[in-house]
């Protein structure tokens, strides 16, 4: 995990060795209550990597016997449910059932509250059933659920069922990433991709520090917040697509596979545009 992320990884390691210390006192005979089920809420813009952690969580958990599978089952609003009484909390039960053992993930949690962003805010909302029926399992810890949304909205959920935030154990909030953080990001893309950067010779300092001035002139706050680390991925995406334009089929493989600062900053103009100039 890149800087913006160091707090959040101390706060999980610190996770981890309670769950490894509470395991330790069991092996002891020592008398102390029995861990609880570790239900998460996670805050954060999109492109923050919250999906990414999830999974890792659920990794962490089954290497500590928490739980058997640690798998991911990453569900949204639509996932669970549907338009008629009764349907939701069968689709729902579903659900749970394929994540048992592992890891429901609720992205836009929020949605399922009456009123919020998607629900249509009726008072009927079929999405308080949905609520209802994860809320029946969580008590067990299996499948271990994890809450995710905006910062602002997620408060709004949890605050407005009260048993619901009680089953909540942990609030993790992911950060916004810095430009010097997203030219990280937008390496290790490039990397993945199999691509290279023109001046990489001169050190992957070198690089980042010139991919980020660029993002920094041609992106505004608000864009960055918004898009997070899908910024870097979809700068890679269209990099690579402006190289294409340029090439033969007869091009040296360095030629196929070296991008530019010059092909960064065309891409960022598809997906920034400059504001139009005054009359």
């Amino acid at each position: 995990m890149v800087r913006a992320q160091d707090a959040l990884k101390e706060q999980l390691l610190a996770f981890e060795r309670g769950i490894e210390l509470q395991a330790r006192r069991k092996e002891l005979g020592i008398a102390c209550q029995s861990a609880w089920p570790p239900h998460m809420m996670f805050c954060g813009n999109p492109g923050t990597g919250k999906t990414t952690v999830a999974r890792l969580v659920g990794l962490v958990l089954k290497k500590l016997g928490v739980l058997k599978k640690g798998h991911l089952v990453e569900v949204q609003r639509a996932d669970l449910v549907a338009g008629a009484i009764g349907q939701t909390a069968l689709k729902t039960r579903e659900r749970l059932k394929e994540a048992q053992g592992g890891v429901l993930f609720v992205d836009e949690a929020y949605t399922l509250a009456p009123g919020g962003h998607g629900s249509g805010g009726e008072s009927k909302d079929f999405g308080r059933e949905a609520i209802n029926e994860i809320m029946a399992v969580m008590q067990d810890g299996d499948p271990v659920v994890i809450f995710a949304g905006y910062e602002k909205e997620m408060q709004a959920f949890v605050h407005a069922n009260a048993g619901l935030f009680r089953r909540i154990d942990v609030r993790y909030d992911f950060a916004n990433y810095s430009c010097p953080e997203l030219a990280t990001i937008f390496r290790h893309e490039v990397a993945i991709g199999g691509f290279n950067l023109n001046d990489a010779a001169h050190g992957a300092a070198t690089v980042d520090a010139q991919v980020a001035m660029l993002l920094d002139r041609r992106t505004s706050p608000e864009l960055r917040a918004a898009m997070n680390g899908g910024l870097a991925r979809q700068l890679f995406r269209k990099a690579r697509g402006k190289l294409d334009a340029e090439l033969s089929l007869d091009a040296s493989p360095e030629e196929m596979t070296t991008l530019t600062l010059a092909h960064l900053d065309a891409a960022l103009y598809d997906i920034a545009p400059p504001p139009p100039a005054p009359p």
